[in-house]
Parts: C-alpha cells; sequence; structure tokens
C-alpha cells in the first residue's frame, strides 16, 4: 500500500549505566512528519531529555532536563541489498543545568545534527541468522557554542545486527561508541554501549483496531 502523506513519528530511549544499576539518561521524541517524495519526508516535533547524574557527583547536583524544538529532513536511496539513509537535524533546545548549584537554571542552545547510515539485507529466510546489518555515524555540531565549549558536540558510530521479528516490525542488537569533547578542548567522554533497538512502523490506527 502507498505510504501516508501525513503520519506521527514516536521515539523513546532509555540509557543506563554500570551496565543497568543506574539510572541515566531518559528521551522522548514525538513528531508529525510529511512524506515530500520518495524516500524524503520532513519532520518537526519536541524532544524531552531526562539526564540523571552519575552516583556521588559532586558537580553536576541533581537532574537535568532539556526540552527541544527540531525540524528535520531525511532522505532514502536503494541499490540492490544496499539501503542508503540520511538526514539533517536542526534542534533548538532549552537546556537546564544543576552544575555546581543545587537551584536548576536554563540556556538557549542550536545544534546541528547530520546523520548517515548504511544498510545491507543479509538473510530472508527464517533462521536465527540477522537479516540486515546496518551501521551509521552521527555528528553534532553547535551553533555559536558558549564560551568555553568546542563546535563538535557529540560524533556516535552504531553498528548492528538486525532481524525482522513481525510485519514491519524489527529488533537490532547494537554497539555504539560515543565521543563528546569537554570544555578544555583536551579531555572528551567516551561511551561504549550496548544497545537494544525495536523499530515500528506499522500504522497507528491499524495497530489500535
Amino acid at each position: 500500500s502507498p505510504e501516508p502523506r501525513w503520519g506521527l513519528h514516536l521515539e523513546g530511549q532509555l540509557r543506563r549505566s554500570d551496565v543497568v544499576a543506574n539510572d541515566q539518561q531518559l528521551l522522548l521524541r514525538p513528531g508529525m512528519f510529511r512524506n515530500v517524495g520518495k524516500q524524503q519526508r520532513l519532520i518537526g516535533g519536541y524532544t524531552y531529555v531526562r539526564n540523571t547524574p552519575p552516583p556521588g557527583s559532586v558537580t553536576i547536583l541533581g537532574i537535568e532536563p532539556r526540552h527541544t524544538l527540531y525540524a528535520e529532513y531525511s532522505r532514502g536511496d536503494t541499490a540492490g541489498w544496499a539501503h542508503i539513509s540520511q538526514y539533517g537535524r536542526l534542534e533548538n533546545t532549552l537546556a537546564g543545568s544543576r552544575r555546581n548549584h543545587p537551584e536548576l537554571s536554563y540556556s538557549f542552545r542550536q545544534r546541528i545534527r547530520y546523520h548517515l547510515a548504511l544498510r545491507i539485507d543479509a538473510n530472508d529466510t527464517h533462521t536465527l541468522r540477522p537479516t540486515y546489518y546496518t551501521v551509521y555515524d552521527e555528528v553534532a555540531i553547535r551553533i555559536q557554542p558558549p564560551r568555553g565549549l568546542p563546535l563538535l558536540n557529540t560524533n556516535r558510530t552504531y553498528f548492528a545486527a538486525g532481524w525482522h521479528v513481525a510485519s514491519r516490525c524489527e529488533f537490532e542488537l547494537a554497539y555504539m561508541y560515543q565521543y563528546r569533547p569537554l570544555s578544555n578542548g583536551i579531555v572528551a567522554e567516551q561511551n561504549h554501549s550496548v544497545q537494544f533497538t525495536i523499530i515500528s512502523t506499522r500504522s497507528l490506527l491499524k495497530l489500535f483496531r
């Protein structure tokens, strides 16, 4: 069936540290999309992020929320068994901070995010082997960063094996590496994560009938 012209985008992420012992981050990203061409889409929406400091932190003295309005353009291209997808996103954020003080204060920040992914089909049979593999790199660049912060915000590299588990539903088991330079421009935060992802492109109207 043809793709709908309008639709809803719903995304949620839950990140924990020390395997699964401690809260780290909750992300909720609802939005509305419009298909504007073959494998081309415009999305606008809102992102809520709740960052929890590490246990015993002496610099971040409480939960730090972020509220973001975003606009995104995405497109995909297919060549045989290879699928290339990419998007660019403009993010306008009110970032809450409790760094070195328990009272919550906000600052306005802007970022441009670019994401480039390659997906390779691997297996169409009903076995336990992955049905596809995917890799992506994602870079977030600050616009007019506050004094002391570098232009590069984050760089994420992702490798995953994926399985078709139902009609228009997939499961991915992945490794993600995140590089995030700190304000001194010398030291960087480097995170290694195991990630489980469920992706569904089913119609919400059909899902709840």
